[in-house]
């Protein structure tokens, strides 16, 4: 993973994640970043611990609609890691 990511939003090695809609959010641009640098791995990496962050948020539509983001910011960088036939995508 590409440190360039994550110190452009603020993550240091030890990072913790006391607000996990605040911290899903930042994954999720990083992801977006990623997928527009044409890195598709390190937006593949990004997009999974964002969702695995956004899992410990309570049950809220903003929760929903960052999941939504989420996946649907996965989706491509998979497609072009994996091939569109990949059961992932």
């Amino acid at each position: 993973m590409s440190a360039k990511y994550w110190r452009s939003y603020g993550f240091t090695h030890g990072s913790t994640f006391e607000q996990p809609l605040e911290a899903a959010g930042y994954f999720l641009r990083a992801a977006q970043q990623a997928a527009s640098a044409y890195a598709s791995n390190s937006a593949i990496e990004l997009a999974r611990r964002g969702l695995t962050v956004l899992a410990k948020a309570p049950e809220s539509s903003e929760r929903n609609s960052l999941e939504l983001q989420m996946q649907i910011t996965l989706g491509g960088p998979l497609a072009a890691a994996r091939g569109y036939g990949a059961a992932e995508v």
